[in-house]
């Protein structure tokens, strides 16, 4: 017989009705299900029917209530049916991790590991500034003033970089959202006034204090909170979806709040976090010793044992942990000696630290290069599929703005278009061909115009070697010497 922790008995494994559909559940050993370790464990239905099976007496009327209620409720039409986002007033239960289940928690925990951690680091790097340096422009539509004036807001009559605006969108697949404010005012162009974007204002993630659903559990706008820059003051602000330009990574069920990258390295970060902490222990331990302080009443005289001395002692002692002081004065009957740990050995924290960070680069890098980043994606093959992904993470900016601010602005001037004008980017990540062929076809059509040193300058743009001093015919046999095997 086993101990009663892992011993199994009729009611361990019976199959156990969970639910008015008259499905059936194989109860577990408890030990296999917490309440952290299933989604929206304790905020579904489900959820609580799940712990109930599993033996947490808390849960055991879950499942009687809702066979109860099952005949009860009304049958509501398909098209009415709700999306099945677990989301109440303004709130999404969809995390079942307690540390980061609420937003805001979530987005400060996003934040630490963003800005403290090396490995995130360079996940952002590799996928933010490539977007952030892409060329996007307007690809027009059926109105093509109206696209040349939109071409020129976004490259010269915005007050701040519209590729600033991108780079901080793409960090929506770290955190899972990004979100701006576009602000409008009149601006003249080609002899006629439109209404344009003065700017995109950022906006920080954690200012985003309830969501707003409608019936059917579509998300309709949002709710801020921040601090007044002048007064200090808490202001609320409720914005429509029209207003704003949301986007959402993996926005799986019509969450809002998507699912980034930096989610999936959580876990691994969590790890890591604990092991650095132990080995700071260790070290601490090893270095200093273990600080005990006994009391003995013959050495004081026979004086009765006093709480007050047995705090003052404490509070010393842990003033020498901290390095605070350099000697302390012990009560009478009060001796304080070291214990040498010394050191345990086997205990690789370095190693156990390197593999931590070696999971976060292959869980966040294999999300946009397709498999094990930590061993580099200077590789042809994870270097192909990472410049793929990027570019489709510049389609899925493009798509967004389309959807979200491309009709408010069209509508503000009055264009109606069957074919619409659109966001589009260039190459991303490699070299523009357009500049190559720019620079190509000035050089054909007009080459007495180009300077010796503007000439040096285009080869070193193009990836040519450097111009060859002399006649043509001599440059010509030294390109063939050149190009002959050696």
């Amino acid at each position: 017989m086993g101990s009663p922790e892992t011993e199994l008995d009729e009611k361990t494994i019976a199959p156990q009705r969970i639910g008015p559909s008259g499905g059936y559940f194989t109860r577990p050993l408890r030990i296999v299900v917490h309440p952290d370790d299933i989604p929206a464990i304790r905020q579904t239905e489900q959820g609580r029917m799940i712990l109930a099976s599993a033996g947490y007496a808390e849960y055991n009327s879950a499942s009687d209530e809702l066979d109860a209620q099952a005949g009860l409720m009304p049958a509501e039409p398909s098209a009415e049916g709700s999306i099945g986002l677990a989301a109440r007033g303004g709130y999404i239960y969809q995390e079942y991790n307690t540390r980061i289940a609420k937003f805001s928690d979530r987005m400060t925990v996003f934040e630490e590991m963003r800005r403290s951690e090396p490995a995130v680091a360079v996940i952002e790097l590799l996928t933010s500034l490539p977007l952030g340096h892409t060329r996007f422009y307007i690809e027009p539509g059926d109105d093509t003033e109206f696209a040349d004036f939109l071409q020129w807001n976004l490259s010269d009559g915005l007050t701040r970089p519209f590729a600033e605006t991108m780079r901080e969108a793409a960090l929506a697949m770290l955190y899972g959202v990004s979100w701006c404010y576009p602000t409008y005012e009149p601006k003249a162009f080609n002899g006629r006034i439109w209404q344009g974007w003065e700017q995109f204002e950022p906006r920080v993630r954690s200012t985003i204090y309830q969501w707003r659903f409608n019936e059917r559990g579509r998300c309709v706008g949002l709710i801020s909170y921040g601090l007044h820059p002048i007064t200090g003051e808490p202001k609320y602000v409720s914005y429509d979806a029209a207003e704003i330009i949301r986007w959402t990574w993996r926005e799986d069920g019509g969450d809002p709040e998507g699912c980034g990258a930096l989610r999936q390295a959580f876990k691994p970060y969590s790890y890591l976090e604990a092991l650095e902490e132990f080995a700071a222990i260790k070290v601490e331990r090893e270095a200093c010793g273990v600080l005990v302080a006994t009391y003995n009443e013959q050495d004081a005289g026979g004086a009765p044992y006093n709480k007050d001395d047995e705090r003052d002692i404490l509070t010393q002692m842990a003033n020498i942990r901290v390095g605070r002081v350099q000697g302390i004065t012990l009560p009478a009957g009060w001796s304080l000696v070291s214990l040498n740990v010394g050191s345990q050995g086997g205990i690789p924290f370095l190693q156990f630290i390197e593999n931590r960070r070696r999971d976060i680069l292959s869980t966040v890098g294999a999300q946009f290069v397709g498999g094990d980043i930590s061993s580099g994606i200077g590789q042809k093959d994870a270097s192909n599929v990472f410049l793929m992904l990027i570019d489709h993470a510049a389609d899925w900016l493009c798509d967004t703005f389309n959807q979200q601010a491309l009709p408010i602005i069209a509508n503000m001037n009055g264009v109606e278009e069957q074919k619409k004008t659109k966001l589009l980017h260039g190459p991303v990540g490699v070299k523009d061909i357009e500049k190559f062929a720019m620079a190509l076809e000035k050089v054909t059509r007009h080459p007495e115009s180009i300077t010796d040193a503007e000439r040096a300058v285009m080869n070193d743009e193009m990836g040519l070697p450097p111009p060859v001093e002399g006649t043509q015919e001599q440059a010509i046999a030294l390109a063939t010497e050149r190009a002959q095997p050696h």
